[in-house]
């Protein structure tokens, strides 16, 4: 029987706060793994939601997302949308 079988296989916190996950993702018959795996990457920035993520992403996410961390972030993002509506009204 074929099987699809996507795990984390890295996990980078970035000095922003952001956690980047990098999966996995392969097919396994008879307990062997059947060609090549394919990889899928995905960021959460600081603050986003964790529902549907493994315990790991979640346990990382709250070493990391203190609140000045996802403060910080959400300060970034306001000056930035700032910036975008000031060149806009240009």
């Amino acid at each position: 029987m074929l099987t699809k079988v996507t795990e984390v296989s890295q996990i980078e916190i970035l000095t922003t706060g952001h956690i980047q996950i990098r999966r996995r993702i392969y097919a396994v018959e008879d307990g062997v793994m059947v060609g090549e795996p394919a990889f899928h990457r995905e960021v959460l920035d600081p603050g986003a939601s964790t529902d549907g993520q493994p315990d790991i992403v979640k346990e990382h996410a709250t070493v990391a997302w203190k609140p000045e961390v996802v403060t910080a972030h959400r300060q970034r993002l306001d000056v930035e949308r700032a910036r975008r509506m000031a060149a806009d009204t240009k």
